[in-house]
């Protein structure tokens, strides 16, 4: 397969060996359901639009981009699928597709809204018989109505193979259709549950393959929220994702060079002034970034405090802790609070330092700063105090609240 010309221009974190194994794989299959799974901020929109792009438009591929958090608000998962799918289909048969599928797909959202009362209490804090009770309510424990819930069933089942048969019309002779879900960790529990399950009964199709951009520990979390917390979340999506990958943070041997070239892209869209600002540090923050695993857009926000912060006096520091500040936001109010032990948190996050850095003699030294706040014990602070402060050491236990309070613009 030939990846087209500049797909993956700006891969700051070198993705696209990987995003071309993918698209190998994406066009090896006959149909499925792959799960890029990523923390948020870690690129995920930006690597699924390439991937998209290194498939192409042909003949025999066709691709559709669903964001899904745009349309959690004002309908069912299907009819946002559906909508898409249309597109598909020439323009000329386009009004024949969508006036067979839309009565068969409003049979099956009715008899969904009914099916799904019991799974949304949960929502709504209502226990299991208080949710039976409602359900009984509206029902007749007759014959008749045990009747007709077979009737319903069955009519159920041929609306679905009517509707998929409708669907695989759609999809080109010998071709595929690769459907790429994104934002789905931040709709609403219901939301995301009803369209897993809608492409699991409804769009499980030859020839279609779908592509979910998410962070699956958060989908785990809402179908813990949707179904109880009882529920296993992780053995619940294991049914609906057929080839699970994970969104690679970095390039195993080219991280840093892969966080600079972002520092230097959010620099970029600054104006002169702030730029200025970066002369220094730029590879500070690209290092401390490698250290802390920062994602692209904790980098974006490290980039914008930095320049809220304003006039410097210890970079190396003050570089450190904005790192800090976005990623661990928790240690760094601890270090604000001088709480006990703040200091010896923050020195764990230097235990494991990448190698061969230019930087290692800045980690060490911070290390060791932490360490001697966190002991008063200043027999070390010779071998820090000049990598960081340039200056003397009398007032070494004090920096971590001043270099504070500036980044936090109290004081200049």
């Amino acid at each position: 397969m030939t990846t087209p010309a500049n797909t993956y221009e700006g891969d700051a974190l070198n993705r696209e060996a990987f995003g071309n194994n993918l698209s190998t794989l994406i066009t090896s299959l006959n149909g499925g359901v792959i799960g890029i799974d990523g923390a948020w901020g870690a690129g995920k929109t930006w690597f699924g639009r390439r991937l998209r792009d290194g498939l192409g438009e042909s003949a025999q591929i066709k691709t559709i981009w669903i964001d899904t958090f745009s349309a959690d608000w004002h309908d069912d998962p299907v009819l946002s699928l559906l909508a898409e799918f249309s597109e598909l289909v020439p323009a000329k048969q386009r009004d024949t597709f969508v006036n067979s599928v839309a009565p068969l797909a409003g049979k099956l959202l009715v008899a969904a809204g009914k099916a799904g009362l019991k799974a949304a209490g949960n929502m709504v804090g209502l226990t299991g018989e208080a949710v039976d009770d409602v359900i009984g309510a509206a029902q007749d424990a007759s014959d008749a109505f045990i009747k007709k819930r077979l009737q319903d069933l069955t009519e159920r089942k041929q609306t679905i193979e009517q509707l998929k048969k409708l669907l695989s019309d759609a999809v080109p002779d010998g071709g595929k259709v690769v459907v790429f879900v994104d934002e789905l960790d931040r709709c609403s529990p219901a939301y995301a549950i009803r369209f897993l399950e809608r492409i699991k009964h409804l769009f499980e199709i030859q020839g279609v393959v779908f592509v979910l951009l998410w962070n699956r520990a958060q989908i785990q979390q809402a179908v813990k929220a949707f179904y109880g917390q009882d529920t296993d979340g992780q053995m619940y999506l294991d049914r609906f994702v057929d080839y699970p990958v994970r969104l690679p943070n970095h390039h195993a041997d080219r991280r840093n060079a892969g966080l600079r070239r972002i520092v230097e892209s959010e620099i970029q869209k600054l104006d002169a002034n702030a730029q200025l600002m970066f002369r220094d540090v730029t590879d500070l923050i690209a290092g401390f970034g490698d250290v802390l695993q920062l994602t692209a857009r904790e980098i974006k926000h490290v980039c914008a405090w930095w320049v809220m912060a304003g006039v410097r006096r210890d970079e190396i520091v003050e570089a450190w802790l904005l790192c800090v500040k976005v990623k661990r936001p928790d240690i760094y109010a601890r270090l604000a609070n001088d709480e006990p032990n703040a200091h010896e948190s923050a020195a764990t996050l230097l235990n494991e330092l990448p190698e061969n850095s230019t930087l290692i003699r800045y980690y060490v030294a911070l290390h060791q700063f932490h360490i001697a706040c966190a002991t008063k014990d200043l027999s070390t602070a010779s071998e820090f105090s000049t990598y960081l402060f340039g200056r003397g050491t009398h007032d070494v236990f004090s920096r971590t609240k001043d270099i504070i309070l500036r980044i936090e613009a109290i004081q200049r």
